[in-house]
């Protein structure tokens, strides 16, 4: 988001450049680090998550190089993707997971230990705050 303001006759001219926390996302992927701020929740929040217990060996040997990036792919699906991955391994039948790269790979039964439903309690929220750069 970008916003210009130019008064004709030289009296004021302002832009300013919401970075929507680029230069911290950029930094924290360089440097393999979190820069977040934390809010102390005065009421702590409950939310169901879905977690998915994989079983390392049989996707180190699976996928090599790339398990790495399966796990993370696996980690990052959303609740409702590993719910439909839940089904579709009980049954059977192969998960396909889409890596960063556009790469598919199919995820066994096997592969998975085991997919249910926690309950975690959050007594902090973790955010990247945004930057707003005003230039004259």
């Amino acid at each position: 988001k970008q916003w210009y303001q130019r008064r004709v006759r030289g009296v004021e001219i302002v832009g300013c450049a919401d970075r929507s926390c680029f230069d911290l996302n950029a930094h924290a992927t360089a440097a393999s680090t979190k820069f977040v701020a934390q809010q102390r929740l005065d009421i702590p929040v409950s939310r169901e998550v879905v977690e998915v217990s994989l079983n390392k060996a049989v996707i180190g040997k699976a996928f090599k190089k790339a398990a790495g990036a399966v796990s993370g792919a696996i980690a990052n699906l959303t609740d409702s993707q590993k719910e439909a991955m839940k089904e579709q391994l009980e049954s059977g039948n192969p998960y396909k997971v889409v890596l960063e790269g556009g790469e598919e790979c199919e995820v066994t039964p096997a592969m998975v230990s085991g997919i249910k439903t926690v309950i975690r309690t959050e007594h902090v929220r973790e955010f990247v705050p945004n930057v707003i750069e005003p230039s004259f």
